[in-house]
């Protein structure tokens, strides 16, 4: 929407640097995007204007100059990343917040109520899940708690150890919140490429590796390699978390440890920021 009213404005003597985070392609509306195929053709439109973009990893770079014949030297990679920072002391915030003893498995999902993060689904997956597990669902948008889905979704959670949040947190407080939980979760409907390549797109995945904590995630290539590569939990399917769970708490101590190295080794926002303005510089430079 930015760049499209960028663009309507008229351009002026600055560059405009395009941050894409939604990957829109030319494939028909679904119930993600209203009015896709319209805003697409604006923003195919707009593209065209831009001096730079600036994209979240280089697999959906390469989908972007597809999808909108834009030249690869004008792309940068720029993932959705928190800024470098001292691992922190594990909190007690959900678990004093709902009076979860320790000895039981805290799962955490936090993010937005909507079908497309499965919700619905996370939580019927339940009833294979370890004994001693609770879920804490937990969302910034207190809104959603009024729409028909998370009423769905309390239907859903009957009779199950679900606990429900939506207290607002400072971005400064969302990871120490987290660290109160043992395992995240992050779930996608496969829609479109703008959710099957979600690597570092995700903040689910960037706030849980900054909280230090391991996650299980939805089965989709780019996420199972690298989930798998660096040790940081299990990529599977809905139906396999309980599974996934069993499989990672006797050893939670050493995914744990591999989080954290994973978090120092590519989560942390100063040198893609540093490496993708130095790229946007060295382009401009060149047509000067």
């Amino acid at each position: 929407m930015s760049l499209i009213a960028a663009n309507m404005a008229g351009n002026g003597k600055s560059d405009v640097i395009y941050y894409n985070m939604e990957l829109l392609d030319w494939s028909k509306e679904n119930l993600v995007y209203r009015n896709k195929l319209f805003l697409k053709n604006l923003e195919f439109e707009a593209i065209k204007s831009i001096s730079h973009a600036m994209i979240t990893s280089p697999d959906r770079a390469r989908l972007f100059c597809e999808i909108n014949h834009f030249p690869k030297e004008k792309v940068s990679s720029l993932p959705v990343v928190p800024l470098r920072q001292e691992t922190g002391v594990r909190t007690r915030y959900f678990r004093d917040k709902f009076s979860i003893p320790d000895d039981y498995l805290l799962v955490i999902y936090s993010g937005n109520f909507v079908s497309w993060a499965m919700c619905l689904e996370i939580i019927g997956s339940m009833d294979s899940w370890p004994e001693n597990a609770v879920l804490v669902m937990h969302t910034w948008n207190k809104s959603a708690l009024s729409g028909d889905y998370f009423k769905k979704m309390e239907k859903t959670a009957e009779n199950r150890r679900v606990f429900f949040s939506s207290d607002f947190l400072c971005h400064t407080d969302l990871a120490p919140a987290l660290s109160s939980a043992d395992v995240g979760l992050l779930f996608y409907e496969a829609l479109d490429a703008n959710f099957t390549e979600i690597l570092f797109s995700s903040n689910k995945m960037a706030e849980y590796l900054a909280a230090g904590i391991p996650v299980i995630c939805s089965s989709f290539p780019s996420l199972r390699s690298f989930v798998d590569d660096f040790g940081i939990g299990k990529s599977v399917e809905i139906n396999e978390i309980g599974d996934a769970l069993s499989q990672i708490c006797p050893e939670m101590e050493k995914y744990r440890q591999n989080v954290d190295l994973c978090r120092h080794e590519h989560f942390e926002f100063e040198p893609y920021f540093y490496t993708a303005f130095s790229e946007y510089m060295n382009n401009v430079s060149k047509h000067l």
